[in-house]
């Protein structure tokens, strides 16, 4: 290696140091070297941003269940019970009582869009009972016994085995 210095006057201002040339072996080796590195640093950075919002969903998903449970627990069960998911049950002041409960858990939170109370048909089609949804909503409001076409899996399970999920 070769080192240089530079002088103004008497003070040095700066040591340098120059390298020698390598052979391109010991270069490209470094260079791999260095590449490896980088990816293994942009591989443990995305591991801990995956691991990090996997956690939290989970907590969410905690958060939210246990939301929804809170909400279960005040409804009346034989309020429900008296519905039969029907248009008839537009009728009812036991459907009337449930929409009013589900509206004002729904307004006391700016994240809940949509609640609903939903049952299965023997035959196992989903429906909702009750709706509550914001007013602008363009969809048909609050039409009790509308299937719900689009039941997943997890929720046909949730009603199969009595489980929640989220």
């Amino acid at each position: 290696m070769i080192e240089r210095a530079c002088r103004v006057g008497n003070e040095q201002r700066g040591v340098g140091i120059l390298r020698e040339p390598k052979d391109s072996r010991q270069e490209a080796s470094y260079r791999a070297f260095r590449l490896v590195m980088v990816g293994v640093a942009l591989g443990v950075i995305v591991g801990v941003t995956v691991w990090a919002a996997h956690l939290a969903d989970r907590k969410l998903r905690r958060e939210l269940l246990l939301q929804a449970k809170l909400v279960a627990n005040g409804i009346n069960l034989k309020s429900v019970a008296a519905l039969s998911g029907s248009a008839t049950d537009l009728a009812l002041p036991q459907h009337q009582r449930l929409k009013e409960q589900l509206s004002a858990i729904r307004l006391a939170d700016p994240r809940y869009r949509y609640l609903y109370l939903m049952g299965r048909r023997p035959e196992g089609d989903v429906f909702f009972y009750v709706e509550a949804m914001p007013e602008e909503e363009e969809t048909p409001k609050d039409v009790p016994g509308v299937l719900y076409e689009e039941a997943s899996e997890e929720l046909l399970a949730a009603f199969d085995e009595a489980t929640a999920f989220t």
